[in-house]
């Protein structure tokens, strides 16, 4: 049987993940709507490829807590999934803010809620094994996608 707070861990996971999701969906319809209808440009921007990501591992770690099976590939995926997200937690808020086309509820949801709660989740939730330093260039792998389109 899974502990109480495992259990409110595990659907925290999943609604913020499915929330995440959600508002990128949103924030695309909300596009079309005002003509903006193509989604290599919108998908191409590094915020809602890596919320979109994040959400979707966010999503899976919750239902794998929730089965009490954990993967180990996942630990790797919310390492690089974290990064990224204070990533774009930094440029956004440091660099450009407010200078996107949605509105605002959505950019403080992508530029400071979502990168705040990956952070909490991953500093003080410890269901996590420690990573080795050697698989740091994991993180590397999003690189090229910085060249593609800003946030």
């Amino acid at each position: 049987m899974m502990s109480t707070p495992r259990f409110a861990i595990a659907w925290i996971r999943i609604a913020i993940g499915s929330a995440a999701i959600a508002v990128v969906g949103y924030a695309y319809l909300d596009g079309l709507a005002a003509g903006n209808s193509s989604p290599f440009d919108f998908f191409g921007y590094f915020t809602n490829q890596t919320s979109l990501g994040t959400g979707a591992i966010l999503i899976a770690t919750g239902v794998t807590t929730l089965r009490g099976q954990p993967v180990a590939w996942l630990s790797y995926a919310r390492s690089v999934s974290v990064a990224c997200m204070l990533i774009v937690s930094a440029i956004y808020n440091g660099i450009v803010p407010g200078t996107g086309s949605a509105p605002a509820w959505v950019s403080i949801a992508l530029h400071i809620g979502l990168p705040l709660f990956v952070a909490a989740d991953w500093v003080l939730v410890a269901d996590r094994p420690t990573l080795p330093w050697r698989t740091i260039w994991l993180s590397y792998f999003r690189i090229p996608s910085f060249g593609s389109r800003w946030f």
